[in-house]
């Protein structure tokens, strides 16, 4: 009897260990992330992730041109361009946070991930030009022909 609920018990854990296991690879495959956050107004809430494979997903949640999650796929030398926009910048000197006492401004997020290092700085106010241009090449991906929308099953 032991034995049978061990093995209930084993079944119906291992999906849930492998789904863990799954986002935790994805996770540790990611390379850059922006996010947005709402505002009062139209600010764009939206998210998009690039992977060490030069997979992109993006998920435009409102006030986006496109609505829905969405893929697209870089070429080695275009994520290699992109990595070192982020190298040249000294991403990792950054403080992680720029904020000032402003209300009704959306925050951005952008995080990168090098050589087992991974820092996220958030944007709401006063941030400098550098971490602009960056969040503007990463949000230029958008403009790329070649986004497949994903169909939800």
């Amino acid at each position: 009897m032991k034995i049978l609920v061990f093995l209930i018990l084993l079944i119906n854990v291992n999906p849930v260990m492998a789904a863990t296991q799954l986002n935790l690879a994805d996770s540790l495959n990611r390379v850059i992330v922006l996010e947005t956050t709402p505002c009062y107004g139209t600010c764009p809430v939206q998210k998009l992730e690039i992977f060490a494979d030069g997979q992109v997903h993006y998920q435009g949640i409102a006030n986006t041109e496109r609505q829905g999650e969405y893929r697209l796929k870089l070429r080695p030398s275009a994520l290699k361009a992109l990595q070192k926009c982020f190298r040249d910048a000294r991403f990792f000197e950054f403080k992680d946070s720029y904020q000032q006492k402003v209300s009704d401004l959306p925050s951005t997020y952008l995080t990168f991930s090098e050589e087992g290092r991974t820092k996220t700085i958030l944007d709401y106010y006063g941030t400098p030009e550098a971490i602009k241009q960056l969040e503007n090449e990463v949000l230029a991906l958008l403009k790329r022909k070649g986004w497949r929308k994903v169909e939800k099953s």
